[in-house]
């Protein structure tokens, strides 16, 4: 069920952590590069689209009514 169109406020947590991880992998990459950072941003975008997958991300928007 959305939520006024938008999507739920867990969903755009589990956003936020994908977001991080994009985030710290590409600033790793940028550093000479770094690695194992590179590694870590990488299992946390990840564990952010696993976490998405869990709270039901995708059933957020729905195309009835529109």
């Amino acid at each position: 069920m959305a939520h006024g169109g938008q999507g739920r406020p867990i969903s755009w947590i589990a956003v936020l952590v994908i977001c991080v991880g994009f985030t710290v992998a590409g600033v790793a990459l940028c550093m000479d590069p770094t690695w194992w950072l590179f590694w870590t941003g990488t299992g946390i975008t990840a564990a952010g689209g696993i976490f998405a997958l869990a709270v039901g991300i995708m059933e957020d928007y729905s195309t009835e009514g529109h």
